[in-house]
This record gives structure tokens, C-alpha cells and sequence, in this order.
């Protein structure tokens, strides 16, 4: 099996909130429809969360052994510091593609949640064959699951759909 764990970050922030004047309301439909159904998840996720926190992220991509090239040395990275900078370049690509900037995406991120791939199982608690790294000190698991339409696990889901980088671009080109 796995000998090493794959991370990623998601949850909600402590400091992006509506209370210190963050315009959230991007994405308050679907956090709140997240919200609404953890006690339907077993394991629950994670209490202890801010719920009046931004949620995170909007979108997700893979994230495990992507080859990158340092010194003329070829390493195998993993983790958000991969997968993060992969969506930026798509982003750029579909920018370059349109012509010009998109400015703030988000927003349409969330109004075209069809074109992106709803991924609906899986957690970010460091788990791998149901071991667990992240637990505090009363043992209890922090992380998230993966559910159907945004969570702090995979956002609104990843470019995986049928619509790929065409609608991607068609998305962010209607904003």
C-alpha cells in the first residue's frame, strides 16, 4: 500500500469573513448547501469550523507526483504547491485565448459549477487506506469530506468534465 500521504488545504477562514467587510456572497449558496448536509456524512466532518468563514477552495485539480524540472533535475512534487499553479496556467491559457484579463473569476467560477467535474468522495485528513494524520489532541480526525456541489475538500470540482478547457474558457469569457 501507500507509504507516504497526500494533502490538501480546505476548510474555512478565520480572517476572510463577512464581519471584516468580505463581500462573500459569491459563494453563499453553495457553502450553505455544504453546511446543511454534514450530519448526513458519516464520518461527520470536522466541527469547530467558522462558518462565517470564506470556504476553500473554489476549485480543485490532482495534486500527486507532477514532474518538475529544477537544476536540470527532474522531481516528482505533490500537494497544493502543484496542483495550484497547474489551474493558474489553464487560467492564463484561457486568458491568452479571450484576448485580455478575466479580473476577479471567482463569482463566475460559482455561476458555472456545469462545466467543472463534481467530485463526490474522498476527504482531505490526510488519509490514506482510512489512516489518519490530522487529529488534535482528543483524537478527533480534522479534515473534510468530499459531498455533491462545493465542499472544503474539492470546491465545486476540478476541469474533469466533458466540457474540459473549452468550457473553462467559455465560462470565464461570459464575465
Amino acid at each position: 500500500g501507500p507509504t507516504g500521504v497526500v494533502t490538501s488545504g480546505g476548510g474555512f477562514s478565520e480572517i476572510f469573513t463577512e464581519a471584516n467587510g468580505y463581500d462573500l456572497s459569491f459563494q453563499q449558496t453553495s457553502v450553505s448547501s455544504y453546511l446543511s448536509g454534514l450530519s448526513s456524512m458519516s464520518p461527520t466532518s470536522v466541527s469547530g469550523y467558522n462558518t462565517n468563514g470564506r470556504g476553500y477552495p473554489d476549485i480543485s485539480a490532482a495534486g500527486n507526483n507532477y514532474v518538475v524540472i529544477i537544476g536540470g533535475e527532474q522531481y516528482a512534487v505533490s500537494g497544493t504547491s502543484a496542483s495550484a499553479p497547474v489551474m493558474a496556467g489553464i487560467t492564463q491559457l484561457a486568458a491568452q485565448a479571450h484576448g485580455g484579463k478575466f479580473g476577479w473569476i471567482n463569482p463566475v467560477l460559482y455561476k458555472n459549477q456545469d462545466v467543472f467535474f463534481d467530485i463526490t468522495e474522498g476527504k482531505n485528513n490526510c488519509a490514506v487506506n482510512d489512516a489518519t494524520c490530522c487529529t488534535d489532541s482528543s483524537g478527533d480526525i480534522w479534515g473534510f469530506e468530499a459531498a455533491e456541489g462545493w465542499d472544503p475538500a474539492t470546491g465545486i470540482g476540478s476541469l474533469g468534465s466533458s466540457e474540459g478547457f473549452s468550457g473553462y474558457l467559455e465560462a470565464l469569457s461570459s464575465a
